[in-house]
């Protein structure tokens, strides 16, 4: 599946829950690139989520 999170099309047309759920069971800890910019990394999974919030030093975006 392509998957680009910065597509301002596929968000103007509603969530892509496609992509989010195929994220989770593929690549739930997925680096996105960017066209202009360093890339980011996306957590899809609550556990995920929940162990990076609480590790605010090992898991800054700055």
């Amino acid at each position: 599946m392509k998957i680009d999170l910065n597509d301002l099309e596929v968000w103007g047309k509603a969530v892509p829950h496609d992509q989010f759920a195929w994220l989770r069971a593929n690549d739930p800890v997925h680096f996105q690139t960017q066209p202009d910019g360093p890339g980011y990394w996306c957590f899809t999974k609550h556990e995920d989520i929940v162990k990076a919030s609480k590790n605010f030093q090992g898991f800054s975006s700055g």
